[in-house]
């Protein structure tokens, strides 16, 4: 308050400081303004994670060139202290000036063929080989959304120069700063912009519930990286089990789920994993699904319409959650019991038959052919609210078969004796199943 600072807190390093001392005493050191030429981020590194110091900033939220830190004891000859924290700290932000210094004179596409000589995994190949994968899913993924032609080349560019700062002085030396490095070093060497930013953000979310990409160059990268090393670890049988996850796979997942969420990307689990060579596909779905499950649990969904929505087909990350939400607000609803009994007793009678045609003139009675009718009519509404993102018009569209499912039940036994007959109606009860379950199996839900 006395100099007008403003020391940010970090609460953990707070933490950590507070763990490693009996009898703190705060005191202030400075190191010479000329240091403040180098990137934040690495004066910040620097202090926090090397030394355990707080930095110090201005009103504005400029860097000053003074740190907080702690002693364990009194203020006995504190200025000795603080004298002998500035020379630590001065050799370390030497070094640091340095190294930033040599690596302005890099080359990036010479940096990129450094990769070759870097092993990613043993039975994986090097950095290089990873990030030519990456690039390749990258581009399927732009060609999914439709991306066009100039961002097409920025993303390629940025996926094939993702890991080029891994081989830069700052980067061997301060780790946590890949990719915020790569940015600056990409956008000195007149990268493109929207490149020079992606090569950050494909690390991104760094943490669980981290912040998002924020750019779609960046989040095709990221999500093409991540997929890219949980794929290539289950095709080695390194699968997290329990407790143990070393590369962190479960992380890397929670990050694909959230850029989809985030992005609004209708790109289904499936999907995903034609864009990539694997015979994992069962494990990875199921995989990615439980990611998505904690994610809605996070949110405080319900278990049963958290099951009920995993359990429809195709399962993509945003209609889920939405669908969800919608689910949610409809089960307290009067008459919402009887629609979701209704549509469930169609999933349970499907179980028994085989897909084929419907074949209308097989029909014996009109509330057949009223149940088709209606059935072709929720087709047609749920593809355009689907198509919409409208998931309360989905259900509203699914609510209408209510009255024709239980008139049909009511006058047609769908296992009849004549074995064409119940073929048909087990096809007609299986065909409206799909199109049920393409929002949510209905039987998982508790309606009381």
């Amino acid at each position: 308050a006395e100099k007008n600072w403003n020391i940010p807190v970090d609460e953990d390093l707070l933490n950590e400081v507070n763990h490693l001392v009996e009898y703190p005493t705060a005191l202030y050191g400075s190191f010479e303004p000329e240091f403040l030429s180098i990137p934040e981020e690495v004066l910040v590194t620097t202090m926090k994670e090397h030394q355990r110091y707080f930095p110090v900033k201005d009103q504005n939220g400029d860097l000053l060139p003074y740190f907080v830190t702690v002693r364990n004891g009194n203020s006995h000859a504190i200025e000795n202290v603080a004298r002998g924290n500035e020379k630590v700290l001065r050799a370390r932000l030497s070094d640091a000036s340095f190294f930033y210094k040599e690596d302005q004179k890099l080359n990036i596409d010479e940096n990129v063929k450094k990769l070759e000589n870097i092993v990613f995994h043993e039975e994986l190949g090097s950095l290089a080989d990873k990030v030519r994968r990456v690039t390749t899913i990258a581009e399927k993924l732009a060609d999914q959304l439709k991306a066009d032609e100039e961002t097409k080349k920025l993303i390629t560019r940025a996926a094939e120069i993702s890991k080029f700062d891994l081989v830069t002085h700052m980067i061997y030396e301060f780790p946590e700063l890949q990719g915020i490095m790569g940015e600056k070093y990409a956008r000195m060497l007149g990268e493109e912009e929207a490149v020079a930013i992606a090569v950050n953000e494909h690390y991104m979310p760094r943490a669980a519930g981290g912040e998002t990409p924020s750019t779609f160059t960046g989040a095709v990268v990221a999500l093409a990286d991540k997929l890219d090393t949980i794929t290539s670890f289950f095709s080695i049988g390194v699968i997290p089990t329990g407790s143990q996850d070393p590369y962190g796979l479960r992380r890397q997942a929670s990050g694909i789920v959230s850029i989809l969420l985030d992005q609004n990307w209708g790109i289904s689990f499936e999907q995903l994993l034609t864009f990539v060579k694997t015979d994992k596909n069962s494990e990875l779905l199921d995989f990615f699904t439980q990611r998505l499950k904690y994610v809605m649990n996070a949110e405080q969904i319900r278990h049963d319409v958290i099951d009920a929505v995993l359990d429809s087909s195709e399962l993509e990350p945003y209609s889920a959650l939405h669908k969800a939400h919608v689910l949610e607000k409809k089960l307290g609803a009067p008459g919402f019991k009887e629609t979701a009994e209704a549509l469930g007793r169609v999933i349970s009678i499907s179980k028994k038959g085989e897909h084929g045609n419907i074949q209308p003139d097989l029909f014996e009675n009109e509330q057949e052919a009223k149940l088709y009718d209606a059935y072709k009519e929720a087709k047609r509404d749920l593809y355009a609210s689907f198509n919409k993102k409208d998931y309360e018009a989905a259900l509203t569209a699914l609510a209408a078969l209510k009255e024709p499912i239980e008139e049909y039940f009511n006058h047609t036994m769908v296992h009849s004796d004549n074995e064409t007959l119940k073929a048909n109606r087990l096809a007609q009860m299986i065909n409206l199943a799909d199109e049920i379950k393409s929002f949510a199996n209905m039987n998982a839900l508790i309606v009381k």
